[in-house]
């Protein structure tokens, strides 16, 4: 349960998948980590065969630990892995 010293924070967790984005707005109490932020978002119910417990986050392009507190007017992305490695897609483009 909220108490009157919680203060709520607005933030956005975002996902792009190879066809389609997903932002979704969200207000949260202070002391809200970043992992948990996701969880909240529901972004599961529109991807459901993404393991979002297992995909790394960020903040503005930046990587975050699981653990990070989220601030108000944060954007916590979610990665998604990464199918070949960019060394491995420039060798295949090249040849």
């Amino acid at each position: 349960m909220k108490s009157m010293a919680d203060k709520d924070l607005d933030i956005e967790v975002v996902f792009a998948d190879k066809d389609e984005q997903k932002v979704v707005e969200l207000s949260v109490v202070e002391g809200t980590s970043a992992r948990a932020a996701v969880g909240l978002s529901g972004l599961q119910l529109s991807f459901p065969d993404i393991a979002f417990s297992e995909c790394p986050l960020g903040r503005f392009g930046s990587r975050i630990d699981d653990n990070a507190l989220v601030v108000s007017g944060d954007r916590i992305e979610v990665y998604r892995a990464l199918r070949l490695s960019p060394k491995e897609i420039r060798r295949r483009r090249a040849s």
